[in-house]
């Protein structure tokens, strides 16, 4: 998988509870997700020249739900499914680092 432009593929991250509950970091139409591909950028039509990503892969980002299509991936060797959002960088608020905790 491999992002184009300026687009981001985020995983959305979950919370287990002690009861074993999984529920996915969400609040106010924001959620919070692990990057796990970015674009090279986009490039600046009057200079030619490329924007670089503020985001890395591996980032903790918070990010709005309702701008982020989801995608499924399946791995054709083993046939394991994943859920990606797909989002411009424009798209993401923020980025948490990783001692903090997204409530």
């Amino acid at each position: 998988m491999k992002a184009t432009g300026s687009k981001v593929f985020l995983k959305r991250e979950e919370r287990k509870s002690a009861a074993g509950i999984i529920t996915p970091l969400s609040k106010q139409g924001l959620a919070v997700f692990t990057v796990e591909a970015v674009g090279p950028g986009e490039w600046n039509v009057f200079t030619g020249e490329l924007i670089p990503m503020n985001v890395k892969v591996g980032d903790r980002v918070v990010a709005d739900v309702t701008t982020a299509p989801e995608i499924v991936i399946t791995n054709k060797k083993d046939g394991t499914k994943t859920k990606y959002n797909v989002v411009p960088e424009s798209s993401i608020e923020m980025i948490v680092d990783a001692d903090e905790d997204v409530q």
